[in-house]
């Protein structure tokens, strides 16, 4: 019901279409960028749940990219690929906070890339702890920060917040209904109704889904309240 957003960065114009083709399934929505301004241009705008980074971007600045994005972006899940690199890289990007590190096949005697590896490193990525579950962030927690970050107008944040706390207890109702006023004040008045009427279905007596179902279907001038 609720579609995962990756952002592939890579160099390589190829590589990019061979991992858009391998995630082409109504799971996944797909973007792309080929530098490092790209990227982070697209992660200030939208809400991003996976990025498969090219390693040679995180050699590029005298910063650490991967704690940098992770810090930017909390809810970020980050996969490193690499055409070339060391035990020492693989070891490094994983202590920065990425959650996996794939070797890119080059050569004619090495296996394809294939479409079941990427889908399964962005399967285990998605199913992997929150960054910041070590600071001891529930459900409840996580949903307020969400809020928080609606207040301050940072959505694409308020959205994966949102959806981290769905993750935590995909049973409850209000990360749902969450995220459908977020849809809604930002127009997408379709996918609000949808997210209202799961939240009721997987609790008939939340009133809060019931009457922000019942004010978007009537009065289509009148916005959410947070």
């Amino acid at each position: 019901m609720i579609q995962s957003t990756i952002l592939v960065i890579h160099h390589d114009d190829d590589f990019r279409s061979k991992i858009t083709q391998g995630l082409d399934i109504p799971d996944y929505k797909v973007l792309h960028a080929d530098d490092l301004e790209s990227a982070m241009r697209i992660l200030s705008r939208k809400h991003v749940d996976v990025v498969i980074l090219d390693l040679v971007f995180t050699k590029v600045h005298n910063i650490d990219l991967i704690q940098k994005m992770m810090h930017d972006y909390p809810c970020l899940r980050i996969i490193v690929t690499a055409l070339h690199s060391s035990l020492d890289d693989a070891i490094g990007v994983i202590k920065s906070g990425a959650v996996d590190f794939i070797q890119e096949p080059h050569g004619y005697l090495q296996k394809p890339f294939g479409t079941e590896e990427i889908q399964t490193a962005v399967r285990k990525a998605l199913a992997s702890p929150h960054p910041w579950m070590n600071r001891e962030l529930d459900y409840e927690r996580l949903l307020d920060t969400a809020v928080d970050y609606v207040k301050s107008k940072d959505y694409a944040q308020a959205i994966s917040f949102a959806r981290e706390s769905l993750r935590c207890d995909p049973s409850r109702p209000e990360a749902l209904t969450l995220l459908g006023k977020i849809e809604e004040l930002l127009g997408d008045r379709l996918n609000a109704l949808k997210k209202y009427r799961a939240a009721i279905d997987l609790d008939p007596t939340y009133q809060p889904a019931h009457e922000n179902l019942h004010r978007a279907t009537t009065d289509l001038h009148q916005r959410p309240s947070f």
